[in-house]
């Protein structure tokens, strides 16, 4: 087995965490590729890409967002993860950085499995972006808000008159659009959810719709420098009326599950970080 480590080094201050991996994971003879990231720009590198090509695991030391800027390159290249977390809460990360050599010793064994989650595709202005979490529309420095219309397939849903809107996955269910009020999901419901950002409105909420649809959001003219945000990177501003569209991707990432936890236990203890901070970690899942 050879396992490739993409550490952020802005999480992971002077890559002590992920020297100490690299001597766990050779002292149960797996081979490893590391890769050190020092700029936190979310966008993985092409140098990175030629050090983990042909890994047969990721691990990713960080946090979701170090997470979500490796998912594309090993959904494409079938490569599963496994995070580490180094940064806050952490959710999309598996084991915790004082668990190195549990995680170590599942992988050297092949006792784990591993878990699929679905991803959609971002059309606008003839480019196509992947997302693992979350599309988002977003009016930026500006103070007016922004209009928007949203159909499903050809049907229309509803406008908005809101600072942006949020179309997430189950995954991003407890990111951005959890922030926004949004619901959460369990990884296995095959769903997209619509939720407007602070909408001037008594009527708008959240909705869930099925993903076997196509999301179409279109805007009128607006203010210059509303954007486009995949995932947490600005991939498009905006200057005038547009328009873009949203459905489900063949493409999936798989993570690597090796401590037997539920969603809802991580749910109930990675959510509530800011909060209760002492719930028994021996409570039934």
């Amino acid at each position: 087995m050879q396992i490739g480590i993409f550490a952020n080094g802005l999480r992971d201050v002077g890559f002590k965490v992920a020297d100490k991996l690299v001597s766990v994971l050779e002292s149960k003879g797996i081979k490893v590729k590391i890769h050190k990231q020092t700029e936190e720009n979310y966008i993985f590198p092409d140098n990175a890409a030629r050090t983990l090509k042909g890994c047969d695991v990721i691990m990713i030391l960080g946090g979701d967002g170090t997470v979500l800027s490796v998912a594309g390159f090993a959904s494409d290249n079938n490569i599963p993860l496994l995070g580490v977390n180094t940064g806050h809460t952490g959710f999309l990360t598996e084991v915790e950085a004082d668990g190195l050599e549990e995680a170590a010793a599942h992988l050297a064994s092949g006792d784990y499995s591993v878990e699929e989650r679905s991803t959609v595709s971002v059309d606008i202005g003839g480019k196509s972006y992947f997302a693992l979490n979350d599309v988002v529309l977003s009016k930026g420095a500006n103070t007016r808000p922004v209009d928007i219309k949203v159909d499903v397939d050809s049907q229309l849903l509803d406008r908005y008159f809101a600072d942006g809107i949020i179309i997430s996955t189950p995954t991003g269910s407890t990111a951005y659009s959890l922030s926004a009020g949004g619901p959460v999901l369990s990884p296995d419901i095959e769903g997209l959810i619509i939720i407007p950002i602070c909408a001037h409105s008594l009527h708008s909420r959240p909705l869930v719709v099925s993903d076997k649809h196509t999301l179409y959001v279109s805007t009128e003219p607006h203010p210059k420098n509303t954007a486009v945000i995949v995932d947490g990177k600005t991939v498009c501003e905006l200057s005038y009326k547009t328009e873009f569209f949203v459905k489900k991707s063949q493409k999936t990432v798989k993570f690597i599950k090796i401590n037997g936890k539920s969603f809802y236990s991580k749910l109930l203890h990675k959510m509530n970080y800011w909060g209760v901070t002492d719930i028994d970690s021996n409570d039934k899942e």
